[in-house]
């Protein structure tokens, strides 16, 4: 089994959790729980395809190699954008579920900025 980078693994790893949550209650009410999928509007279907999009990019090239600056910048945004929708949901009443989505973003965008790749510990100042 080949070895992946522990940048992708942990990204791999986020991006799983972060699509169960949209299977997991988002909202409560007086009337019970609501689960991510059927709180109505497109919101968890954005989550669903940045998310998937998020494992097809850590599965592009070697994945022995952590992602490159472009891929980073990428992955960064989808995080960015699947948190920013979490967060307009917590508005109303939080379940389980979102909580979770926003601990996925925000340990991701933490994955990356926590990680070097070759070409940032090996660039020189242009002069």
């Amino acid at each position: 089994m080949p070895k992946i980078h522990l940048q992708k693994i942990l990204l791999l790893s986020i991006s799983v959790v972060g699509i169960i949550t949209v299977f997991l209650p988002w909202v409560h009410t007086a009337a019970g729980s609501v689960i991510g999928i059927k709180t109505g509007g497109y919101q968890c279907w954005v989550v669903i395809a940045a998310l998937i999009a998020i494992i097809i990019l850590c599965l592009q090239g070697s994945t022995q190699l952590p992602l490159t600056s472009m891929y980073k910048y990428i992955i960064g945004g989808l995080f960015a954008i699947t948190t920013l929708l979490g967060i307009y949901k917590v508005l109303n009443v939080v379940g389980i579920g979102l909580i979770l989505l926003q601990i996925c973003g925000i340990g991701a965008l933490t994955a990356l900025l926590n990680t070097k790749t070759k070409t940032d510990t090996n660039t020189k100042e242009l002069t």
